[in-house]
């Protein structure tokens, strides 16, 4: 879903990893929780 979702998106690269890292970081804390 994040790949096809930042392509969709077109955000600049900068905007994109900040996406990631913030995509990422909600996935840990689903599996942790």
């Amino acid at each position: 879903m994040g790949i096809e979702f930042l392509m969709a998106a077109g955000s600049p690269p900068e905007r994109a990893l900040e996406t990631v890292i913030a995509g990422v970081g909600e996935v840990v804390q689903r599996i942790k929780a």
